[in-house]
């Protein structure tokens, strides 16, 4: 396996967007000398370009690879379907679709399958790809918050769930209303990671759609009041100001919305709860998915050569100091991330987080992290939501489950929560926990 250059691997891309098959090979046989396909390059051109028979392999990976491409080819063949796929399942065997080594280790077989991909024509403009975990008392926020906000549809990964999530997803699903996918893991690759590889090198349904963003289900994109609660005002924004259509990728920034050490859950939704924060500068992003190479990374994007990344303001990204801790840049918008909110639910949280098998459980985190992770409310700290967002947004959930047996699935998941809180708090636990570990908020 070669280590790949980003030049030879767009010669690749322009012979193929031209279906010229001599260039195709002649270019594949310079980008991938010592693949162990080499040999088999007139077949796979033949295979990618004109449907012919698919190369020959004993090797599970390439034949996961070449199923995908020929979903892929019969797609564009048959009419476009009328909504996504309601459900899908990602195995633990499809974990190389993490793409943890990025381009310098692509198989052409891995290159090809996101070329095939690349070449479906979206015909929608935006999508949520997100991770979720026995996040249930949060789904109909969440998911409502997105199709508020004007994404048309959500992509949620999500595996062995505790708390009933499993139905709410499932009900949602077949109202049309998300795609839930099944993310099987061996606790060797981070959930999240397969996710974000598997929707973007096996899930032909999400290249229907322009614009996708990945994020986890406590992240809610908020633009800037000028943008208003729009995600199509905020594109619209970034495609005057770069018209050459070059852009690949918009970075924002975390916003992290802190609760003042709150002891138990409220009513209400996230923004309501919760109005202080504290700047930070890892971000979320929003991509355009022809312009995308990987998501391995998680919280940024690796794009095609010649392609741009930009921050919330629009501004050029550069992206060989993107892991250097920086002052966020919140002028059109944000990441807002509800990672402490109330201890009761932290310890909730944290109960099933010790149910993950992983290889390094980074989701088990020390009572002491909820105040470390914290944060104080003052005047300076507060960034209260628009009134104009709580309206559109209480307006969707009302009709979320306003959808036959949604309500009454919420409502069971919601009572689930409160007898998790009791099982695991017991007599005066919780308050004892609380007490024990409380200490000042600490560096982000």
């Amino acid at each position: 396996m070669t280590l790949n250059d980003p030049t030879t691997l767009e010669s690749v891309r322009v012979a193929f967007d031209a279906k010229n098959p001599l260039a195709l090979a002649a270019a594949l046989r310079a980008a991938f000398p010592v693949d162990p396909d080499y040999e088999r390059i007139d077949q796979w051109v033949r295979f990618v370009l004109f449907g012919g028979a698919p190369p020959q392999t004993d090797r599970a990976e390439t034949l996961e690879l070449i199923s995908s491409i020929q979903e892929t080819q019969q797609r564009k063949v048959d009419e476009r379907p009328l909504r996504p796929r309601a459900r899908g399942h990602s195995g633990v065997a499809l974990e190389f679709l993490a793409d943890e080594s990025g381009l310098p280790q692509w198989t052409m077989a891995f290159f090809l399958n996101q070329l095939t991909l690349a070449s479906v024509k979206p015909s929608r403009r935006y999508a949520v790809v997100a991770t979720m975990r026995d996040d249930g008392i949060y789904i109909l926020e969440f998911i409502a918050y997105y199709l508020a906000l004007g994404f048309e549809h959500v992509f949620i990964y999500t595996n062995d769930n505790r708390d009933d999530s499993d139905a709410l997803l499932g009900a949602l699903a077949e109202h049309g209303i998300i795609t839930v996918i099944e993310n099987d893991i061996s606790g060797f690759v981070e959930p999240e990671a397969k996710a974000f590889g598997h929707a973007l090198n096996r899930l032909a349904d999400l290249r229907d759609f322009e614009w996708v963003l990945f994020v986890d289900s406590d992240e809610y994109l908020m633009p800037a009041p000028e943008h208003g609660f729009s995600i199509d005002r905020y594109v619209t924004a970034l495609e005057a100001a770069h018209p050459d259509g070059l852009t690949a990728a918009v970075l924002f920034d975390w916003l992290w919305f802190v609760s003042d050490f709150t002891l138990q859950r409220a009513s209400g939704t996230l923004y309501e709860r919760f109005e202080h924060a504290r700047p930070h500068w890892l971000p979320k992003t929003l991509v355009r998915l022809a312009h995308l190479d990987s998501m391995r990374c998680q919280h940024h994007p690796e794009v095609r050569q010649g392609y741009r990344v930009v921050d919330s303001g629009l501004g050029e990204v550069d992206m060989t100091t993107i892991w250097e801790r920086k002052t966020p840049n919140y002028s059109g918008g944000w990441m807002s991330h509800y990672w402490p909110k109330s201890f009761e639910e932290f310890l909730v949280k944290k109960a099933r987080g010790a149910t993950l098998k992983m290889e390094q459980n980074f989701f088990d985190r020390p009572y002491d992290k909820f105040f470390i992770w914290n944060g104080h409310a003052h005047l300076e700290t507060r960034y209260p939501a628009a009134s104009s967002v709580l309206t559109v947004h209480h307006a969707e959930i009302n009709r979320l489950r306003s959808l036959p047996g949604i309500a009454a699935l919420a409502d069971r998941i919601d009572e689930e929560f409160r007898h998790m809180v009791a099982s695991i708090s017991g007599e005066g636990m919780l308050e004892r926990l609380y007490a024990q570990h409380r200490t000042e908020p600490g560096p982000l």
